[in-house]
């Protein structure tokens, strides 16, 4: 994710956010790779990226929000 794709995050400016992503790399939580002008942020620890998968199955899918 980069601070660009994830503006639309309701109450916080992309500054902000961009801000918050990198205290969240300098305390070793995400890793970060640039891609041209974007800086693109990802969880070091397997278990977040598994919590965050079944999150989005659960209660993202269009299937399981008509339930």
């Amino acid at each position: 994710m980069s601070a660009a794709e994830n503006a639309h995050v309701p109450g916080i400016t992309a500054s902000a956010l961009s801000q918050h992503l990198r205290q969240m790399k300098n305390a070793g939580i995400l890793d970060s790779e640039k891609q041209g002008m974007n800086v693109i942020y990802r969880s070091k620890d397997e278990r977040i990226v598994a919590l965050i998968d079944v999150i989005k199955e659960n209660y993202c899918n269009s299937s399981a929000a008509n339930t």
